[in-house]
């Protein structure tokens, strides 16, 4: 390892000089170009300042010397300065003769043809042969004595051809500054390379040689854990510095040893307490990856309808075949409704096939994880087995039915004497009807037109006491409670048709207030008559023979329930009975059993609704029964 981190320090190292050397070539390269395109600006500006000369050479309006010597006074003047001083533009005829360079005016006038640099290089020569290429202009590189030196250094001239004149003109620029910042580059190179190792060096001796060994260490406790697993190895400190690297380094791996040590206790500690709550609550539990439509069951899950824990494949499909077939496309098109919604929980109650063929009732409960765009990805729930819950609200929805059966019986017997008034009217109208009509046919001329009417009127008694028979007939017949849509206000009208002789015998008034604007009410219409004979007779209870008044109304609020209401002008409940009055077997009646309120309130509540009570004053009471909307009841 020791040799790895060696050779990456140097291949960062030589890396780093590559890039340092890099970097300055390039920089000084730029350095380079500018400094030609600051010569050709240069000369450029010169060709441009003498171009009006040549063209009036050209048109002949000059001779040529005239052009030159012009042109020689304008290049004089054109002098600026640089990074050495002052500079200027030359000009050289093509046979070497220098015509203009106005520091050196010793050299102006003379024959430079055999002018050579340091390296023997014929300057005049190449830089005509530049001028008098097809280009015409061009760089030279030379060797040239500085104005003041004593050493030629490296030049650079921008050389533009004059044909016209059969001459040349350009400028040139030293290059040492650009050297010497290569040279000092370079150094600057070394010393930070040398500078480099150096620090490499010791950071070995210091740094690098503890954390090899503290690595060395970490190898050896990592093999221990892979022998090991369950076990903590011990971290020895003691020989590394607590404050250098590798000892805070394996200062934190035995930090981290120590919470894993202690994550196991707690995840120990916890599968214990999650395990007993899971034996104690009997449920089973499944866990379903959307991802790969696979889903875990528990073993209890299993043994709950009755298979071992390698008869049930993880398929999702798998646990969808154990539905039972009535109620598996309501389950799955619920299931999947809250996977497509927003919810995180899930509830439903359904039907799932034992093993040896019986039906469990399941309660199943989850909670659905959704990622960050809220697409559902996973689903961890519990089957509670609520079979025998099942059973027994079963049997005890039987024994409510009898019992409201029975109620209703009651409520009958108490009506006997009216309901014998109603039905021997109607019979006695029919018995003098028939003696009349025996009479009229035993004359010798029959009055058939009397008969036929006397027939009538034993028709409509007849029709009459045939409506009461049946409005108690399906009071007192028992059968399974049914919902189906009928006109509320005419279940109410029914209820009253059955009392009002016994309110007349009371000299009660019965007086309605029917909202004509009904919707059709979903329900069943004879437990509805049920609630408003209990709750009129009641009334008629409460006001007894001294005469009062009872209202029966009927409206649709304003959120759509249907409200009917039933008010006396009776003696009233105190307010002490008011939260008791709906409680099985309580009454303020001397021979009351206590449960005709209670059936009231059950048969309320199995059609979604709720029934209340209010004092009026200065007496009397008002029950209030609220029924939901025909969606809501629906449901």
């Amino acid at each position: 390892m020791l040799l790895r981190i060696w050779l990456a320090l140097i291949f960062v190292v030589v890396g780093y000089v590559l890039t340092l050397f890099l970097n300055i070539n390039s920089h000084t390269n730029m350095a380079y170009d500018a400094r030609k395109n600051e010569l050709r600006h240069i000369v450029s500006l010169a060709k441009n300042t003498i171009e009006p000369l040549l063209e009036k050479q050209n048109a002949g309006l000059i001779t040529k010397e005239e052009s030159i010597q012009a042109g020689i006074e304008i290049l004089k003047r054109m002098t600026f300065l640089d990074s050495y001083g002052n500079n200027y533009i030359f000009m050289t005829t093509y046979e070497g003769t220098m015509l203009v360079i106005p520091f050196q005016p010793e050299k102006q006038g003379f024959n430079q043809w055999d002018m050579q640099d340091k390296n023997g290089k014929y300057l005049i020569r190449e830089i005509v042969k530049l001028a008098t290429s097809p280009e015409g202009t061009g760089f030279v590189d030379y060797y040239y004595l500085p104005p003041g030196r004593t050493i030629e250094q490296n030049k650079i001239s921008y050389i533009v051809g004059i044909p016209e004149w059969n001459a040349y003109i350009g400028t040139g620029m030293y290059t040492e500054d650009l050297e010497r910042y290569n040279k000092k580059s370079i150094t600057t190179i070394i010393l930070i390379t040398i500078l480099t190792l150096v620090i490499i060096v010791f950071s070995n001796i210091t740094l690098v040689r503890p954390l090899y060994l503290c690595y060395r260490r970490l190898l050896s406790l990592f093999e221990d854990i892979r022998k090991n697993p369950n076990a903590t190895p011990e971290v020895n400190l003691s020989d590394f510095n607590i404050k250098s690297e590798a000892g805070k380094l394996l200062s934190s791996f035995k930090s981290m040893l120590d919470e894993i040590h202690n994550s196991r206790y707690e995840l120990k500690v916890s599968k214990e307490r999650f395990d007993s709550v899971l034996a104690a609550t009997n449920d089973g539990i499944w866990d379903w990856d959307l991802g790969t439509n696979t889903t875990n069951f528990s073993p209890r899950w299993q043994t709950m309808l009755g298979y071992q824990s390698d008869e049930c494949s993880d398929i999702f499909s798998s646990w969808c075949e154990l539905i039972h077939s009535e109620d598996a496309e309501a389950v799955l098109a619920h299931l999947q409704a809250c996977l497509s919604g927003s919810a995180q929980s899930y509830s439903q109650t359904f039907r799932m096939v034992h093993k040896n063929g019986d039906c469990l009732w399941i309660l199943a409960r989850g909670h659905i994880l959704r990622d960050k765009n809220g697409k559902s990805y996973r689903m961890v729930g519990a089957h509670t087995d609520i079979t025998e819950q099942q059973n027994a609200a079963a049997a005890l929805e039987l024994q409510q039915n009898e019992l409201t059966y029975l109620s209703r019986i009651a409520v009958m017997g108490e009506l006997t004497a009216t309901i014998a008034h109603e039905i021997n009217q109607p019979l006695a109208a029919i018995g003098a009807n028939a003696h009349a009509a025996l009479r009229f046919l035993s004359f010798d001329e029959p009055d058939l037109d009397h008969v036929h009417e006397i027939l009538s009127d034993i028709v409509l008694d007849n029709k009459r006491a045939a409506e009461v028979i049946l409005r108690l007939r399906s009071m007192l017949i028992k059968g399974e409670v049914e919902a189906s849509p009928f006109d509320l206000n005419s279940a109410v009208n029914s209820a009253i048709a059955i009392i009002h002789r016994l309110a007349q015998s009371n000299n009660i008034k019965l007086k309605t207030d029917f909202s004509s604007s009904l919707p059709i009410f979903l329900g069943d219409s004879i437990q509805i008559q049920q609630i408003l004979v209990n709750l009129l007779l009641n009334a008629i209870d409460a006001i007894g023979s001294k005469g009062g008044e009872v209202r029966v109304r009927t409206y649709c609020r304003d959120d759509g329930k249907f409200v009917v209401s039933v008010a006396d002008t009776g003696a009233g409940i105190a307010e002490s009975d008011i939260e008791k009055i709906f409680e099985p077997f309580y009454s303020t009646k001397k021979k009351g059993m206590g449960m005709g309120l209670s059936i009231c309130r059950t048969i309320t509540e199995a059609h979604g609704g709720e029934i209340l009570v209010e004092r009026n004053f200065p007496h009397g009471v008002t029950f209030v029964i609220i029924f939901p909307t025909r969606s809501e009841s629906s449901k």
